[in-house]
């Protein structure tokens, strides 16, 4: 990567930056993860059934963060979580890692005052909703990237372009909103 385009390895190296800024200011990384609606739990543990197909992001490798959005008019907090749609390869299947892995939101019930979070079940199970089915979601972290698998990677492109001061975005407003973080953690 490092052979490509000037721009790319700028974009690469100011991406990568904001993953060791937040990892070591987790007090500045809830803020900045407010920018964009989430919210920080506690004590969510992924349930069992899901145990085996999860996966994480090496970047952000706990979930400590949900945002609240509205599934089917109503209220709801949930946690993005990466999982396999199946608990094994399937060799007659076959296909590339990434084919078997879905974003999904898990719903959860967050307590207002400790801020815990438990997973909500229905009928059916464990309440996995994909990202068409949050209303209001794109609304708050905007449309700035694609890549919406966890806060901290929606952030770490939101910083490149805010660094960059890139003038064309479709969704300035998180881009304001990280300018004035870092405004007054400098005073």
């Amino acid at each position: 990567r490092l052979r490509g385009p000037q721009k790319a390895i700028q974009r690469l190296l100011l991406h990568e930056l904001f993953h060791v800024l937040s990892r070591h200011r987790p007090d500045l990384r809830d803020t900045l993860y407010g920018t964009i609606g989430y919210q920080p739990v506690e004590g969510f543990t992924f349930p069992p059934e899901l145990e085996g197909r999860r996966l994480t992001n090496p970047d952000a490798p706990t979930i400590e963060h949900a945002i609240r959005v509205r599934i089917d008019s109503e209220l709801q907090w949930v946690l993005p979580i990466l999982i396999a749609d199946q608990d094994r390869y399937d060799p007659e299947r076959g296909g590339p890692f990434f084919a078997y892995l879905k974003l999904r939101f898990l719903v959860v019930d967050r307590d207002p005052s400790s801020r815990m979070a438990r997973p909500m079940r229905d009928h059916r199970g464990l309440r996995l909703e994909p990202m068409e089915a949050l209303e209001g979601f794109i609304e708050q972290v905007g449309e700035n990237t694609g890549y919406l698998l966890h806060p901290e990677e929606t952030l770490a492109d939101h910083f490149v372009a805010w660094a960059l001061k890139d003038p064309e975005l479709p969704s300035p407003d998180p881009i304001d909103a990280l300018d004035q973080v870092f405004k007054d953690a400098l005073r």
